[in-house]
């Protein structure tokens, strides 16, 4: 090879380059938006299995402020109170704290009644995504930017809707039908 075939041969690999890292990048941004929306999608479904397998109410929560989500059961005795000394604990813990202790929850070497709320799973958004626009309808709860929805044994939860938006402000909106469960993703 000669030299100025190599130079040639650098030129180009160069020029592929240039033009190919700004379109990796944009696609990398735009995969953190869409996992976000996979995992909120999947934690939908699991609280919504949750419920109906083990004949009991479950509940998704959502936290604006940290991005965590967090699929919580709900036995049978947690009522509304309960329900809501809950979202207060977790409304006021960080987000690398410990699950918030359940409104009914004794020692643990105390004999008694089962947590009326129990954390079951917790799941971060990716970095740089935040949740926007939240809304639900009959059954909800929000205490300080926390919202809970329910899910019910028969399969149906309360509605929601949902936008998650990245640091370019591209959004994604999540709207969960409350009857079929059905969890559409449409691009904004």
């Amino acid at each position: 090879f000669t030299m100025l075939e190599l130079m040639l041969v650098v030129a180009i690999m160069l020029l592929t380059l240039v033009l190919a890292v700004p379109s990796m990048l944009r696609s990398f941004r735009g995969a953190r938006l869409r996992t976000s929306a996979r995992t909120t999608v999947m934690m939908h479904r699991h609280a919504r299995s949750l419920a109906v397998l083990q004949q009991k109410r479950a509940g998704l929560i959502f936290d604006i402020e940290t991005g965590e989500l967090e699929v919580v059961s709900l036995s049978a005795s947690s009522g509304a109170d309960q329900q809501n000394m809950f979202m207060e604990a977790r409304a006021g813990r960080k987000p690398d704290d410990t699950p918030a202790p359940s409104a009914a929850e004794s020692p643990p070497e105390a004999e008694g009644p089962a947590p009326a709320v129990v954390s079951e799973l917790r799941h971060h958004l990716a970095s740089q995504i935040r949740i926007q626009d939240f809304t639900y309808g009959k059954g909800g709860m929000e205490h300080d930017g926390v919202y809970l929805v329910q899910y019910y044994p028969n399969g149906t939860s309360d509605p929601y809707s949902l936008r998650l938006v990245d640091e370019k402000d591209r959004a994604l909106l999540i709207k969960v039908d409350g009857l079929s469960g059905q969890a559409t993703v449409k691009e904004e």
